[in-house]
């Protein structure tokens, strides 16, 4: 796997932390996407690979590694639909959420980063399947599985239905956009509707009638509840902005600890950035407290755990170990910072970077900033400095846009600047 992405920034935890998660990456992305390098078990659990696939496609060029790890899933996909927990699989189940969204998942963000539909075309039909197969096993567009996993390894409560429900969503919405880009247009009207009848679902399972940003929204409260609510766009949009309200709050009252488990750890950065919570995004990615991504990092570790909780101390100094020390579903957090810090995003309507977004997430830089996206046009470079975490920095941000593309460039309080090929600077 060829590298292509680089990140680095002034906080030099936050630095440790990204070597870190690229250390379990590579060590964990060896023949198949594994989970824990360390032990007995060594599988390719599907839910952790879905997690990471994003983030290991911003270090590497990864196309044919999760082509190969798609095919093992396929092969081993049900008559009725249902995709296995792991591939290759000795011990875990079949048709659980999150794990059995994974093939959607990595299909989609593998057509995101190169843009090539053939992935799209050979991996249509068990996507189809799968989304199928939960409509089946739903109850009136709920779902809760017997042996689901739920936000596996969560800080906080969230009801298995609720996550579960919101994957469902999910994965009708991604069969929907790749039968529009396969000029599907009956499929695409019939997964929208299935999206659409999930959503309702949620929406009045578990939104409350009398709520609000102080007394919360929904009647189950979790950091995975509303970071799905929101990337998954479950919530309608005139709700969107007080669900990201409420989000920061809980984040607040958290004392900004990473809570979301295995079925909400990507959205939660990303669902308090879109909607200008930057600041409280940068808080959480920079806590130190225990239960926090970069508590990782002061324990010495050199690596990325299983859970947040994996690695302890006592009041004597002496520690707790709980499973494993170097697994990379946390490290997959860590795509935010090509995304959100850096704001390099691709455009579904010009995947493979023929045109993207750069959408820094102001009000959350670490003081500066700075990275590369080796596209299969050129480099894509950032540099972004903020004032907000340090003073004496300028507000500025810096980027080249190689020849062959075109990129989106959102700055607040102006305009969005559409630029072609070239180097730019601007203050803002």
């Amino acid at each position: 796997m060829e590298p292509v992405g680089s990140f680095s920034c002034s906080n030099e935890l936050l630095n440790r932390f990204y070597e870190n998660s690229k250390r379990s990456i590579e060590s964990n992305l060896i023949d198949k996407p594994t989970d824990c390098p360390q032990r007995d078990e060594r599988l390719g659990w599907a839910g952790d690979a879905q997690n990471a696939a994003m983030f290991a496609s911003y270090l590497y060029n990864t196309k044919e590694f999760y082509v190969q790890y798609l095919d093992n899933l396929c092969a081993l996909q049900t008559d009725d639909g249902a995709f296995p927990d792991m591939a290759p699989r000795n011990i875990g189940g079949y048709g659980n959420n999150c794990w059995g969204d994974a093939p959607v998942v990595i299909t989609w963000d593998i057509y995101l980063q190169y843009g090539e539909t053939d992935i799209l075309e050979k991996y249509y039909d068990n996507c189809v399947k799968w989304v199928d197969y939960l409509v089946d096993t739903s109850v009136d567009h709920i779902r809760n599985a017997p042996h689901s996993y739920g936000d596996h390894l969560s800080g906080q409560d969230c009801p298995v239905e609720l996550s579960d429900t919101a994957w469902c969503a999910h994965s009708a919405d991604i069969v929907c956009r790749m039968a529009k880009v396969l000029g599907k247009t009956e499929d695409s009207e019939k997964y929208a509707n299935i999206y659409q009848d999930y959503k309702k679902a949620w929406l009045d399972r578990y939104l409350r009638p009398d709520g609000s940003v102080e007394a919360g929204l929904l009647t189950e409260e979790s950091e995975t509840a509303y970071a799905l609510g929101i990337c998954f766009g479950l919530f309608d949009e005139n709700m969107m902005q007080d669900a990201a309200d409420r989000l920061s709050l809980l984040c607040d009252y958290s004392g900004y600890a990473f809570y979301p488990g295995y079925s909400g750890l990507n959205y939660l950065l990303p669902a308090l950035s879109s909607y200008g919570h930057s600041d409280t995004a940068l808080k959480v990615l920079t806590c130190e407290n225990p239960g926090s991504l970069l508590f990782t990092v002061d324990c010495g570790m050199t690596s990325v755990p299983e859970s947040l909780s994996s690695f302890t101390f006592n009041e004597d100094m002496t520690f707790n170990v709980g499973g494993s020390l170097n697994h990379y579903s946390y490290a997959s957090v860590c795509s935010y910072m090509f995304s959100g810090i850096l704001g390099i995003t691709p455009d579904e309507s010009a995947p493979g970077y023929e045109h993207f977004y750069l959408k820094p997430a102001i009000g959350g830089i670490p003081g500066t900033a700075e990275g590369t996206l080796k596209t299969k046009f050129g480099d894509i470079e950032v540099f972004v400095s903020s004032s907000a975490s340090d003073p004496s920095l300028e507000n500025k941000i810096k980027c080249t846009i190689p020849k062959g593309t075109s990129c989106t460039l959102s700055i607040p309080g102006s305009e969005a600047k559409e630029l072609p090929c070239g180097t730019y600077e601007f203050d803002y």
